[in-house]
């Protein structure tokens, strides 16, 4: 979070005045996007001086008090609070577009990628009703061959009439040429063995079947645009992350977009703190005791490291 600050005691209240006017449009979106974006303040853009609030020190303010509770004003109160005892130690905002423009482009693909989750997960569903033994037609329902055949033939009353070497045409199209006359064999095999699926008010099923391979095709599509985006912008950054065993341009550009500016961080031991992989110590009666390490600094980047 992030508010004007005009002096260390002048324009407090003008400053949750103002902030409290940012934040409730802000937060109407969910819990994980209250964080306002510095690009599109104009104080940062006229030079002047804005303090930043990182989200655990607002989250550890609203859990200090007996009763709990989460709203837009009491969040911006929270905030209010921890600038008027902290303001000499928060640090001053230094907003860069590359980071933000790469994190916008990691929560669309992230947003993308769930949203391709659901349908296939309702493609399932209602795969199982038309053909029984779906799951052997092909190894991934969502491949390329798999959605063309479940596109042209959402129900076995569609391969009615239709020769193996049609069938295999149409496979090998979607293959690259690459399919043979026994994988049409088999589809007809397994169909005739689930026997007559045909239900009332079928080409409403026939429609929801093709409806979600268009979507998950056009969900593939946007990713893979989205991902060209990503390493162009990381080519920008020139980071060598993917030469590292185990991390890929979606691995490294989490990262990068939770990270931020890695050269903010003077030793290796402060990042590690702040993804949450570092043991944090407990001090009582002499007794050191170390601790599971704590993930609310940075949730995404510890996930996408463990």
């Amino acid at each position: 979070m992030y508010i004007e600050m005009k002096s260390q005691t002048e324009g407090i209240t003008e400053s949750i005045k103002h902030f409290q006017k940012w934040n409730w449009r802000l937060l109407n979106h969910g819990e994980e996007q209250y964080l306002i974006d510095l690009p599109e303040l104009p104080e940062v853009e006229n030079k002047q001086k804005v303090k930043e609030v990182k989200s655990a020190l607002s989250y550890a303010e609203r859990k200090s008090f007996p009763t709990t509770q989460k709203s837009d004003s009491w969040d911006a109160e929270c905030v209010a609070k921890i600038l008027l005892n902290k303001l000499d130690i928060l640090p001053d905002a230094n907003p860069q577009d590359i980071y933000w423009s790469i994190g916008q482009l990691v929560a669309r693909r992230n947003a993308l990628i769930k949203a391709h989750t659901a349908l296939k997960n309702q493609l399932h569903m209602q795969l199982s009703h038309h053909y029984p033994s779906y799951k052997k037609f092909f190894s991934d329902i969502d491949g390329k061959c798999a959605l063309e055949f479940w596109h042209s033939y959402p129900a076995p009353h569609h391969l009615k009439g239709v020769s193996l070497e049609d069938l295999r045409e149409m496979l090998l199209k979607a293959r690259h040429n690459t399919c043979s006359i026994k994988k049409a064999e088999e589809i007809k095999a397994l169909v005739a063995a689930d026997g007559e699926t045909k239900r009332e008010y079928q080409e409403s099923r026939d429609f929801l079947i093709q409806s979600y391979v268009r979507d998950i095709r056009f969900k593939k599509e946007e990713v893979q645009k989205v991902e060209v985006d990503l390493s162009r912008m990381m080519k920008q950054l020139g980071f060598q992350l993917e030469t590292m065993s185990g991390i890929d341009l979606v691995t490294a550009s989490a990262l990068v977009a939770e990270i931020g500016d890695i050269h903010r961080f003077s030793c290796p031991d402060k990042l590690a703190r702040f993804a949450g992989i570092a043991p944090e110590s407990s001090v009582r009666a002499g007794r050191v005791r170390n601790r599971r390490a704590s993930r609310e600094t940075a949730p995404c980047m510890a996930s996408s490291i463990t």
